[in-house]
């Protein structure tokens, strides 16, 4: 597989911000109460693996939570341009673009991002959902595209 080109990263990092801001709107205006359960579960269970410094497991719950989020969304279609949009990631990640180092550092920043995400989730307002799940898809991007 060859390298990533900065102008596809730059592409990726656009249409995942605006997937990931859409599919936290819909979170919020369609998720029903088990969605919103599961999600808040998976957001304690990463902040628990962040409190014991535990990376790896961050990143496993970190994947699931995102899960959780798009199932809330109700959106088949959502769902799938998200997953093709992922799998295309990922493929950057398999690189060893991604290092875990730099994960480490930008750890702290990421979970700061996800007590506002929740707390819009929380508070019923999909608009900042939105916006905060844009965001928090441009930061993470940036740190995988750009480290």
């Amino acid at each position: 597989m060859r390298a990533l080109l900065p102008a596809e990263a730059s592409e990726l990092q656009t249409i995942c911000t605006v997937l990931y801001g859409l599919a936290a709107h819909l979170f919020v205006v369609k998720a029903r109460p088990e969605d919103a359960r599961r999600f808040t579960q998976a957001f304690d269970a990463v902040m628990e693996a962040y409190d014991r410094g535990d990376v790896q497991l961050v990143l496993g719950i970190e994947n699931r939570r995102y899960q959780f989020l798009f199932e809330g969304a109700a959106s088949e279609t959502l769902s799938s341009m998200l997953s093709i949009v992922r799998a295309r990631i990922w493929c950057w990640r398999a690189l060893g673009r991604l290092h875990l180092q730099h994960l480490i550092e930008r750890l702290a920043q990421s979970v700061a991002a996800l007590c506002a995400l929740l707390s819009a989730i929380n508070a019923d307002d999909a608009d900042r959902a939105e916006a905060l799940s844009e965001l928090r898809a441009i930061a993470r991007l940036q740190q995988q595209f750009y480290a």
